[in-house]
C-alpha cells in the first residue's frame, strides 16, 4: 500500500500501481527463477529484487529510447515490460517439471499469506524498514511531485532524481512483498 500511495503520488494518477509500471513482473519472474533453480529464500529476495529493477530499468530506458520522460510514456512502457516478464514467467512454468517445480511455482505466484511464519518476517523487516522509512521522509517530495513536474521545478525540486529514488524504493518494497508472499495485486 505504500508503495502504491507513493506512485500515485509521483505518477499523479489515483489508479497507478506496482503492477502497472512492470515491477511487480520483473519480480514475479525473479521468484519463479528462484523457485525454478531451488535457491535459498535469500537469493529468492535478492533475485525478486533484481528483476524489479531490471523491469524498472527497461521501463526508463524505454521512455528515454522515444525521448520522452512524460509520465503517461513511462505507464506504457511499464505496461509493455510487465507484458514481456509475464510472457517470461508463463515460459519458465512451461519448462518445469509437472510433479515438483511447477505446483510450488503456481501457488507461489498466486500470492498468500497462508505459509506465512516469523523467518519470512525476518526476511521483509530489513529491506521494508529501509525503503519504507526513506519512502516515508520523502512524503513531501511526493505531495510536490503530485502537483506537476513544472511546479516541483518552480519549487526548486530536482524531479529525474527523486523520482528515480522514490521508483526505486517502491521496487525495493514490492520486491520483498513478492519474495515474501508471492505477486498479490491488489496490495498496491
Amino acid at each position: 500500500a505504500l508503495s502504491g500511495a507513493s506512485l500515485q503520488g509521483v505518477f499523479r494518477n489515483p489508479l497507478v500501481d506496482p503492477h502497472i509500471i512492470g515491477v511487480s513482473a520483473g519480480a514475479a519472474f525473479g521468484g519463479t527463477l528462484a523457485i525454478l533453480m531451488s535457491w535459498t529464500p535469500l537469493f529468492l529476495l535478492f533475485s525478486t529484487f533484481t528483476f524489479g529493477m531490471v523491469a524498472l530499468l527497461l521501463v526508463f530506458m524505454m521512455a528515454a529510447a522515444l525521448g520522452k520522460q512524460n509520465v503517461l510514456i513511462l505507464i506504457l512502457a511499464g505496461v509493455i515490460i510487465s507484458g514481456f516478464f509475464g510472457a517470461l514467467v508463463s515460459l519458465l512454468q512451461y519448462l518445469a517439471d509437472t510433479e515438483e517445480k511447477l505446483p510450488s511455482i503456481v501457488f507461489w505466484l498466486l500470492g498468500s499469506f497462508a505459509t506465512a511464519h516469523w523467518d519470512k518476517l525476518v526476511t521483509l523487516v530489513l529491506p521494508l524498514g529501509l525503503a519504507g522509512g526513506l519512502l516515508l521522509r520523502l512524503r513531501w517530495h511526493i505531495n510536490v511531485l503530485s502537483m506537476g513536474e513544472q511546479d516541483a521545478r518552480t519549487l526548486g525540486m530536482a524531479v529525474q532524481p527523486v523520482r528515480w529514488l522514490v521508483l526505486s524504493l517502491c521496487a525495493a518494497v514490492v520486491a520483498a512483498q513478492v519474495a515474501v508472499s508471492g505477486s498479490i495485486g491488489w496490495i498496491g
